[in-house]
């Protein structure tokens, strides 16, 4: 056990219940404008993370701008609204 000051904790990433994976929990967080790159040797689904974020773009009615890297290395996921 260590303790952490309160900036460190307000700045951790927390799932909230069991049916939430941590890049769920990554794209809530995301402020309008900023994304992020996900590598292929992270992501370890069947199914490629640009399905996470058309789900939370149902649920939430927000928007982002998804898809492969050129060099085929792994996504981007940006939030645009």
């Amino acid at each position: 056990m260590e303790k952490i000051s309160k900036e460190e904790a307000n700045g951790l990433v927390l799932l909230s219940n069991g049916r939430e994976i941590w890049l769920t929990a990554k794209l809530k967080e995301l402020p309008i404008g900023e994304g992020i790159t996900l590598k292929r040797t992270e992501w370890k689904a069947k199914y490629p993370p640009t399905q996470v974020a058309r789900k939370l773009e149902k649920k939430y009615n927000w928007k982002f701008r998804t898809g492969r890297l050129l060099d085929n290395s792994g996504w981007l996921l940006q939030r645009v609204s």
